[in-house]
């Protein structure tokens, strides 16, 4: 049985994990006002396991809290009881970081599969940066199979583009989706659904993809070609 400690516990279990040389690297590419304790990830996982539900009534001071916070939500397993606390947990987050590393602990997209895309599908068209990331992420995490990959392609085009860490979002989403349903994603890329900032960095990641063959690459770096005329 997993021993439950409380806010403070865990704060105080978070600053004796720091690591100055982590500190200073996630510092570097993590652009956070919160102050960094420099706690690897796993041991950040760890720690969530051990926070009871009242930790979710307490505001983080620090980017690791932040995350304890979002890894928390994956205790839920139904849509209604993930939704509930969506909000307050997107309130905290102001980086990338802080949305892709909770998300993947978000056990209810699995499940409570159906229900969770709906309620997930108003954070996609949300005018702050970082809950359309939210639902961009979700979407390639837990949709991109063959019952939702047309809708999750739709989906994608009708984001508004413009925000940095959406459009990357999006674009990191389409690529996930080109290895898995190449034809479908090539047919919409070349479509021209997505503005030419999203399908450029998708072409992009597609080309460093290992898991995408020559020949399919050959097809992207023509269309990458005729973006530039």
């Amino acid at each position: 049985m997993t021993q439950t400690y409380d806010f403070r516990e865990i704060r105080a279990r978070l600053e004796t994990e720091a690591e100055e040389d982590f500190k200073n690297f996630n510092s570097k590419i993590i652009p956070t006002a919160y102050p960094v304790l420099g706690v690897r990830t796993p041991t950040v996982r760890k720690l969530a396991k051990s926070a009871g539900e009242d930790y979710l009534e307490q505001s983080p001071a620090f980017y690791e809290e932040v995350l304890i916070h979002g890894i928390t939500l994956g205790k839920f397993k139904t849509a209604n009881e993930l939704f509930s606390r969506i909000d307050t947990f997107l309130s905290f987050v102001d980086n990338w970081a802080a949305i892709d590393v909770p998300l993947s602990s978000m056990t209810a997209f699995k499940k409570d599969k159906e229900n969770c895309l709906q309620k997930l599908k108003p954070f996609l068209f949300d005018k702050r940066e970082f809950y359309a990331r939210f639902g961009a992420v979700a979407l390639l995490d837990y949709y991109i199979d063959s019952e939702h990959i047309d809708e999750v392609l739709r989906l994608y085009a009708q984001v508004e583009e413009g925000r940095y860490y959406t459009d990357m979002a999006v674009a990191w989403g389409l690529s996930v989706a080109a290895v898995k349903f190449f034809d479908k994603t090539y047919a919409a890329l070349k479509s021209g659904l997505y503005g030419d900032f999203t399908t450029r960095k998708a072409l992009s990641k597609c080309m460093d993809s290992f898991r995408i063959d020559a020949e399919q690459k050959q097809l992207l770096k023509q269309l990458r070609s005729n973006l530039r005329k």
